[in-house]
C-alpha cells in the first residue's frame, strides 16, 4: 500500500507541476 500510494503521489506531483507551468 505504501509503495502504491508513493507512486500515485509521485505521479500527481509532476502532473500538478506541469499544469502550473
Amino acid at each position: 500500500d505504501s509503495e502504491n500510494q508513493k507512486t500515485v503521489k509521485a505521479e500527481s506531483v509532476p502532473n500538478m507541476s506541469f499544469d502550473q507551468s
